[in-house]
């Protein structure tokens, strides 16, 4: 692909399989599911702490795992891909922006614990969740507004 880029002389926006709306689309929920992360983790924050770390440790696990109960999926776990490529091939774009909740919701409780970890991989499997259910969304309304 960066190759075809380079040796292109047609302007970018022509390149880009994606319209405007689309991106601005994708922009805004990208923007709205970091900032669940932000609220999700100064709410969790704000729970009093259960007297030890490890305890600490052990209600942000049980969060995340009544969160991947309620929706239903162990993708917002990460037991490595296989659950996450089933969610985006098989996922609805409703059901694709519930699991992107919900991977936003476990990322804040662990994030208020004293769980050792970071916000990167959890962006990469919400930032996936996110975009099928933006893509979905646009390729259903597109084909909708060919009718």
């Amino acid at each position: 692909t960066a190759r075809l880029l380079l040796k292109t002389t047609a302007p970018v926006a022509s390149i880009i399989p994606f319209s405007l709306p689309e991106v601005a689309a994708a922009a805004l929920l990208g923007g709205a599911l970091a900032r669940f992360i932000d609220v999700a983790t100064d709410a969790c924050a704000s729970v009093p702490s259960w007297g030890s770390p490890s305890l600490d440790a052990a209600r942000a696990g049980l969060a995340t795992g009544a969160l991947a109960l309620l929706a239903g999926s162990p993708a917002i776990l990460f037991w490595g891909s296989a659950p996450l490529k089933a969610a985006l091939l098989g996922g609805e774009r409703g059901r694709l922006a519930v699991l992107a909740a919900a991977k936003c919701a476990a990322t804040g409780a662990c994030r208020a614990s004293p769980l050792v970890g970071g916000v990167f991989a959890p962006s990469l499997i919400v930032g996936a969740l996110g975009g099928a259910a933006v893509g979905s969304s646009c390729a259903y309304y597109s084909a909708a507004a060919c009718l």
